[in-house]
């Protein structure tokens, strides 16, 4: 009853339960899939993951559809993903005959709408709104890494029922607000994909210009001193236990110090291993050839003691060389990031950096450390101005997300 009691309903509207406003609630086809796309489609969680029916990706399985044809879906019948993850249990997604000849499939539930009661589309708003998704949350039953629901479970569902002609005025101005929603929703991704990608842009601008092909070229290796890194033993809350930096602390970029490692490191192993500010971390072992050879520059966030881990390497610039910062936009630019990508090598399944052929690599240097520092400045610039645009774009595309669910609460608050 408390669902019912934060919702308080309109005048003229009742709340019935799911179960007595429904023809059916119908489990689907049990049948071993195939990925010939053989035999006939079947809708699965995937075809509704994104909240509606995705032609393209149905399942296909062997079975004849003459033995299934009170599970061939109509139009405005909805989906309803009764087992599923926590935070996606109770997703559901309306069909409207796209693709034609579609059948209920695994691991969902079909819900048949009693049309001289129900609007379809009214039903599958209230479906997806904060209000029923507390109801699963709070009514799931909870196995290792899934949750679920039993018919049982969404019978009792309430439901707001408004008269039929309301149920239609508010299905079309939700519709509408929604598409509204859907094209800001659109432009601002595109936008925030626009801005994503000035960071390489502004890298290519200076990385391959025209004098760069002027400049003096070093190996990295000679411009910088490299040391592997170091794991250890189980933490055992002694003096010898140390901060860890491994790969997934490096992201976009830049390093992060969410779920740092802590590991029981012999002393006389600290002072090699020990980062310093200005110092860069490579990632040179993982399952992904996109995430081999990633970096990011040490600027230490307290005062604590950092490490690096064996599937890393650190890199330090010599000073009198390159400025560390110069080293490390490099390392972000496309042409290192290539060099990065031919220089892997795979044992069983996980890729590794060559680290010879990594520091044999050409480092191109502008003539003097003045210039160097002059590109570094500009970069922090840009990057800064581009950091804060991603970060507006980002609170404007969630302020977009959110309006779906403000608009639901407005809608059946009675407010529109």
């Amino acid at each position: 009853m408390r669902l019912i009691e934060r919702c308080p309903l309109p005048e003229g509207w009742r709340w019935m339960r799911l179960g007595d406003v429904l023809p059916s609630i119908k489990n689907g086809i049990v049948a071993e899939q195939n990925f010939e796309r053989r035999g006939f489609q079947v809708a699965r969680i995937e075809t509704i993951s994104s909240g509606v029916v995705n032609p393209n990706r149905v399942g296909w399985v062997n079975l004849l559809a003459e033995q299934f044809k009170d599970l061939k879906l109509r139009n405005g019948d909805i989906l309803f993903s009764h087992i599923n993850s926590v935070e996606k249990l109770g997703n559901c997604a309306i069909y409207e005959s796209v693709p034609e000849n579609l059948y209920h499939g695994m691991n969902l539930l079909l819900i048949r709408v009693n049309e001289s009661l129900l609007v379809p589309y009214f039903l599958l708003y209230w479906l997806k709104s904060d209000y029923c998704k507390r109801y699963y949350t709070t009514n799931a039953r909870r196995a290792i890494g899934q949750a679920s629901l039993n018919q049982k479970d969404i019978r009792e569902i309430p439901v707001p029922l408004p008269p039929l002609p309301d149920q239609k005025r508010v299905t079309a101005t939700i519709k509408e607000i929604m598409q509204e929603v859907e094209h800001a929703h659109n432009a601002c991704e595109k936008q925030l994909e626009a801005v994503k990608a000035l960071p390489a842009a502004y890298l290519s601008k200076i990385f391959e210009s025209y004098d760069v092909k002027k400049w003096e070229r070093k190996k990295l290796g000679e411009i910088c001193d490299s040391e592997s890194g170091i794991w250890g033993e189980d933490p055992d809350g002694s003096s010898d236990c140390h901060s860890i930096l491994r790969s997934n602390n490096i992201k976009d970029g830049k390093m992060v110090f969410d779920e740092v490692a802590i590991k029981k490191v012999e002393s006389k192993c600290i002072t090699g291993k020990s980062l310093q500010s200005g110092d860069i971390v490579v990632a040179t072992s993982s399952g992904s050839k996109n995430l081999v050879g990633k970096s990011a520059i040490f600027i230490p966030p307290d005062e604590r003691i950092y490490l690096f881990s064996n599937f890393t390497m650190r890199l330090r610039a010599i000073p009198s060389l390159v400025d560390s910062f110069y080293l490390y936009f490099y390392l972000q630019s496309s042409q290192a990031k290539r060099t990065s990508e031919l220089i892997q090598d795979t044992t069983t399944g996980l890729r590794n950096l060559n680290r010879k052929e990594f520091l044999k690599q050409l480092i191109p240097l502008p003539p003097s450390l003045n210039e160097q520092q002059y590109i570094v400045n500009k970069l922090k610039e840009k990057m800064a101005d581009t950091e804060e645009l991603r970060s507006a774009t980002q609170k404007q595309l969630e302020a977009i997300n959110a309006l779906p669910q403000t608009v639901l609460r407005r809608v059946f608050g009675g407010e529109l």
